[in-house]
Parts: structure tokens; sequence; C-alpha cells
């Protein structure tokens, strides 16, 4: 195990590692200059259409609902690459708006580039390779959220300023829809440039547990599961490579769904049940400590022994049918 695996492995908070990546050719190519650097990408570019995304002039490059929040201030549209670049390149300043490409695998529509550009990473987690994407685009801003896979950033062009905050910092974030947001995932609804107290009061404390860093081309953070953060890009053209990966078999299934499916079940419960609940929540799934079971025998252990991939195709088998009455 390298240091890198070690450290990817055991780190519990962010740690930005400088330098990490400052030898591929994609960061090299991005110092000498943005068109360097789309040239440099046009290399691996397979042909496929791209998913990019416009946002608006005044906007300052940030990336949100709309003001009635009916929908989103930015637009999508499929490009090739080529045609994404040029636009890129043209960057007039936020009069003009902005375009970013976002998150796109690199080994289906750059294929090539991850073994040109590549980490002394084994493999992060034994259940699975990383996915590595690519993240592309003008000065933005992208606000407060968390990702489940662990995330290693890297800044192959441009400035990226990051602020994160732990995980039980969500009180004080004041979170946005869970089921209609700009990326997928729900999102801070505070402005970290010109944060509104009177409407968020209790932001200021999440502020007092902000971690903040700034990573150079060359530089990578990595991000554990669950830490919110917000990115910004302050170059004209940033770009990002993400390895993303899970710590745990694909076959456990997503834990949003479990949160959607306890909103829907418990949420609405009198105030004593949702207490008894919580109390069988913490015995079963958030007790740290191994439970004692002795008092029943292997065979009729059922979901409370080790789930391996046999054991998560018959609970979810047994959910798909309860679901479905």
């Amino acid at each position: 195990m390298t240091e890198l695996d070690e450290l990817l492995s055991s780190s519990e908070q962010p740690v930005h590692i400088r330098g990490l990546c400052q030898h591929w050719p994609a960061v090299t190519a991005g110092k000498a200059s943005d068109q360097s650097l789309v040239s440099y990408l046009k290399q691996f570019d397979q042909g496929q259409p791209v998913t990019t995304y416009r946002y608006p002039a005044g906007s300052a490059g940030r990336i949100f609902y709309n003001e009635t929040l009916t929908g989103f201030n930015f637009e999508a549209q499929q490009l090739p690459f080529s045609a994404f670049a040029e636009q890129l390149l043209n960057y007039k300043g936020d009069a003009g708006g902005g375009l970013y490409l976002g998150s796109t695998l690199l080994d289906k529509w750059f294929s090539g580039f991850t073994e040109a550009n590549c980490l002394d990473v084994s493999t992060p987690s034994e259940h699975m390779t990383p996915l590595v994407s690519l993240w592309m685009g003008n000065p933005s801003r992208v606000a407060a959220h968390f990702d489940f896979p662990d995330n290693l950033a890297c800044c192959i062009s441009g400035r990226r300023h990051v602020t994160l905050f732990p995980p039980e910092q969500i009180d004080n974030l004041y979170i946005g829809p869970l089921d209609f947001n700009p990326g997928g995932q729900p999102i801070s609804m505070v402005d970290l440039e010109a944060p509104d107290y009177d409407r968020f009061p209790k932001f200021r404390q999440a502020l007092e547990q902000a971690l903040t860093t700034e990573l150079e081309p060359g530089d990578a953070l990595f991000i554990p599961s669950m830490w919110w953060h917000a990115i910004d890009g302050r170059e004209r053209v940033n770009t990002l490579v993400n390895y993303w990966w899970r710590n745990t078999p694909a076959y456990l299934g997503a834990p949003m769904d479990v949160l959607l499916h306890a909103i829907m079940s418990l949420k609405e419960l009198p105030k004593r049940q949702r207490e008894g609940w919580k109390h069988l929540l913490d015995h079963y799934v958030f007790n740290h400590e191994q439970q004692d079971s002795e008092h029943i025998p292997s065979q009729r252990l059922g979901p409370q022994t080790r789930i391996d991939a046999g054991a998560a195709q018959r609970l979810r088998t047994m959910l798909l049918n309860k679901l479905g009455r």
C-alpha cells in the first residue's frame, strides 16, 4: 500500500495534497495555455456529444435555481467537445455568461486520458475501481453539497477555492429540496459570496466550523464521503478530474433511498412512535459496537447477519414485494 493509498483509506478529514498530479501531461498543457489544454484533450475525444450547461450573464457564475425555484438558472445543450471548447475559450466575462461541462466519465468520452494521466493509487476501495470524471468550465460557483462516494479532486487548470463543512453542520446550511436540485444532490441555499443572515442566521455557526483551501494546478483535495463542499472556479478556464469510489459493495444499495423511505414512513408518526423507531434504528443500524446476537440461532439471523451479495438480493426482493402492495 502506497502512502497515498494509506491516506485515502484512513483519513476522515479533508486533505489538501499539494503537487500530487503536477507530473500529468494535462497539467503541463494547462500551465502553458488554455488553448494547449484544449488541444491536449482533443487527442482523447471519442467524438460523442458532451452535455454542456450555459449560465446567464450577471449570475457571477453561480450555478443555482431560478428566482422562483421552478427551474434552474442554466440551460443544458448537447455539443461536440470541439464546439464546447471553442465557446469556452471565447469567454468574454460575466457580462456574456459562461459555459461548463458537468461531470463526464473520462473512460467513455476521453478514452486513454486516465492511462496518460495516472496516479499511484492501486484501488482506494477493494470493492470497486474508481470512476474518473472531468469537470471543465468558465468561472463558476457550485453551492455546498455532499457526495456519497469519497472523492479525490485533482486540479488540472485554473484555481479552485473550496469551502468544506463537516456532515453535522447540515442544520446550519439551509438545505434546499431533496428531489429537485441542479446537480443531483441537495444543495445549500446560502450564497457563500453574500450570505443573507436575516434569512439564514444559523449559517454563521456553519462558517465557524468551515475549512477553506485553494487548489492550484497540480494539487489535489481529498473530500471524504458526506462532507459538504462548495467549489469556486476562479479563472477563465477551470478543469478538475475527480476520482470517485465507495467503501462498500454497490449491492448494498443507495443510502439516499433509505432516507426518502424513512421520510415517507416515519416522519408523520406521532412523536412517541418516532422516538421508538429512533431507538430501533440506533440499535440495528447506528450502534458501532457489535450486536449481541448469541441468543439467536445463526440460521435465523436473517438481515441481522453480515450482508453479502446473496443476503442483499433477498432483502431487495422482500422490500420490492412489500413496497408493491
